[in-house]
């Protein structure tokens, strides 16, 4: 049995990527991959020869509620999220009071706004500092990401991290993108990818290589780690700049 997502939605008017996708797995627990496929009729019946992972889907997210075939849709609202204009260097200090989520997760995305910015993380930030890893994880990405365009061109981008014990980072990088549903998917930068050098206690910096303009841009740290047992493991970030060209 499949599930026609259009067919659960209220408010077909705002699923423009989603109303022709169909869930085709019927018992997929919440953890694992759920796989969709997308038709080119309403009713589900003739397949338009494309079949991937939730992940695929511009702004929108799948996951089942429980082991049964019921699902939901979390829908980002990609569009209300307003822009922002830095006037000077952005800093997050992620130690600072109310610099932090409600949720704990290390796997899931959590929404946070700090100064005019949205951000998503991918991490435990309802600690302070936040902490990105988790627990047996093998070269797995974590990231962070803004989920609001940055007006201005930028010149550079530092996360400052702190401890990271018992914990692998295989590789770190910087994508910009021109979307924020390019961002959260994570796939190589369709504006630019600076490749860092990760290392405990360090302002790791992703600096401009050349002229391409990063002005209204959407910024994704990923880290690749590996963690070893069933105990959380984490890398402690500190805080974000982000370096307005003058």
């Amino acid at each position: 049995e499949v599930v026609a997502i259009a067919n659960l939605i209220a408010d077909s008017t705002k699923l423009v990527k989603l109303e022709n996708v169909v869930v085709a797995d019927n018992k997929a627990a919440k953890s694992e991959t759920i796989n969709v496929v997308f038709y080119t009729d309403k009713d589900c019946k003739t397949a338009a020869g494309f079949v991937g992972t939730y992940s695929s889907i511009e702004g929108y997210a799948l996951s089942a509620t429980d082991s049964t075939i019921n699902f939901f849709v979390k829908k980002f609202e990609l569009a209300n999220r307003p822009s922002a204009t830095l006037t000077a260097k952005y800093e997050i200090d992620t130690t600072a009071e109310g610099v932090k989520t409600e949720d704990n997760s290390y796997a899931d995305f959590h929404e946070l706004k700090v100064g005019d910015v949205y951000w998503k993380i991918q991490g435990n930030s309802n600690q302070q500092p936040w902490r990105i890893g988790g627990k047996s994880l093998d070269k797995a990405d974590r990231a962070i990401c803004t989920f609001s365009p940055i007006t201005n061109d930028v010149t550079k981008v530092v996360l400052k991290v702190g401890e990271a014990a018992n914990i692998t980072v295989n590789s770190i990088k910087l994508d910009v993108y021109s979307s924020a549903a390019k961002a959260l998917e994570g796939k190589a930068g369709d504006v630019a990818t600076v490749v860092g050098t990760f290392a405990a206690s360090s302002n790791i910096e992703f600096a401009k290589a050349d002229t391409t303009s990063w002005a209204n841009c959407y910024y994704r740290i990923t880290l690749n780690v590996t963690v070893e047992g069933s105990s959380n493991k984490f890398v402690v970030v500190n805080g974000i700049e982000i370096y307005p060209a003058e």
